[in-house]
């Protein structure tokens, strides 16, 4: 009986200490949708005041692209100054910092070109609703904004910034917690089209947060691929890889991006083999600091 008594203490003590954690994780997620809805309220109002003196308003379009973007800046306000997720270097030396920049470069051009090739032969199309919005964004200032600069960052402080180093706590094994990140990062986007090459891209995003203590990397690799994704809806929006371009251009864009995106990672490999930032702080530490 004394024995069991423990062990209950020591499950209630355990489900205390991973309680904590979970709900910063989960909090985070449900923040990004939060403020994302509060500006589309705000978009709402703007748009409609707007509309009493202007014809011609595209009231859903306006209202979107005004209210993510104003969404977006209200969570990065959030995170930035209330939460104090910190947007640094890390551990990543000042030597290192201009290598790192170009391989992470590298690397994302490589990964896009291998995610465009995967996406097309799963057939994965976004729902016609979203791909509409999402074409009608790509072309307006608001839009190109949300999608290529705050949206990015946004979602690495809330990803990266404070469900990954929660994870760590809860896992403790590094690449568990990694895995864990990368699936919660393909939910958010709730479309199946998005979701599987969010988690692939989550898992390196993770490893790059991970072994350097720094976000940096992973926001220049998020920006890099939405900016990518908007440039290709201006110049070519109705170019199917596999159907439009002749089989040898397939072949050489294939292997080019499998080769950049090997060059980069075993690049960036190299630089932060020696790094192990987060691994090396208590759990306690761990959670005070990402508090």
């Amino acid at each position: 009986q004394i024995v069991e008594q423990k062990n209950k203490i020591q499950n209630k003590m355990d489900l205390h200490t991973i309680g904590k954690p979970i709900g910063k994780a989960t909090a985070a997620l449900f923040i990004i949708f939060g403020w994302q809805l509060l500006g589309i309220i705000i978009g709402a109002i703007l748009v409609g005041l707007w509309s009493l003196f202007y014809e011609g308003i595209n009231l859903q379009h306006d209202i979107m692209g005004i209210g993510l973007l104003a969404g977006d800046i209200l969570a990065l306000w959030y995170f930035l100054k209330r939460k104090k997720i910190p947007i640094h270097w890390g551990n990543i030396k000042k030597d290192d910092q201009k290598s790192t920049i170009l391989n992470v470069l590298i690397m994302g051009l490589g990964l896009i070109v291998i995610f465009s090739y995967l996406e097309e032969f799963l057939s994965l199309n976004m729902p016609p609703e979203l791909d509409d919005l999402f074409n009608v964004l790509s072309f307006r200032l608001d839009g190109i904004l949300s999608i290529c600069i705050f949206g990015p960052i946004v979602e690495e402080l809330a990803l990266r910034g404070v469900v990954l180093p929660n994870m760590l706590v809860i896992f403790k094994k590094p690449w568990l917690a990694i895995f864990v990140t990368a699936m919660l990062f393909g939910m958010i986007h709730m479309n199946i089209a998005q979701m599987i090459g969010a988690v692939l891209a989550g898992i390196i995003l993770s490893w790059l947060a991970y072994q350097t203590g720094s976000l940096i990397p992973s926001i220049l690799l998020h920006i890099l691929n939405n900016s990518i994704s908007t440039l290709l809806q201006w110049i070519a929006p109705d170019v199917k890889l596999l159907s439009d371009i002749p089989y040898s251009v397939n072949l050489i864009l294939l292997i080019a991006g499998i080769i950049l995106f090997s060059y980069g990672i075993k690049k960036l490999y190299s630089l932060f083999v020696h790094y192990d930032t987060l691994t090396q702080c208590e759990p306690e530490k761990l959670e005070v600091k990402n508090g």
